[in-house]
């Protein structure tokens, strides 16, 4: 189970579902620093804005087959964490 937010739901169904203790892993500093958390500065982060969910799919399906291609033009395995905003986005990703 991942979530990229930690809210008092989460931490419920964590607990609910994870035999053992569910494991809190927290990218950055937690200390606030002007206001915010600080960043990791290893991630690069890049946003793209599309119009529709078909596009979405095919721009996906286009970062997927360039995450898995070697600078020699091999194919690699490559993990890959995908953030979806409801349930049935996940299912129909899937």
């Amino acid at each position: 189970m991942f979530s990229a937010t930690w809210p008092q739901e989460i931490q419920a169904m964590a607990r609910q579902f994870c035999q053992t203790a569910p494991i809190h892993i927290t990218i950055g500093n937690q200390e606030f620093i002007g206001g915010g958390l600080t960043i990791n500065r290893d991630i690069q982060q890049v946003v793209h804005v599309l119009d529709s969910s078909m596009e979405k799919f095919d721009r996906m399906k286009q970062l997927f087959a360039e995450a898995c291609v070697r600078p020699d033009g091999s194919q690699c395995q490559q993990k890959i964490i995908i953030f979806c905003a409801k349930k049935i986005g996940v299912d129909q990703l899937e």
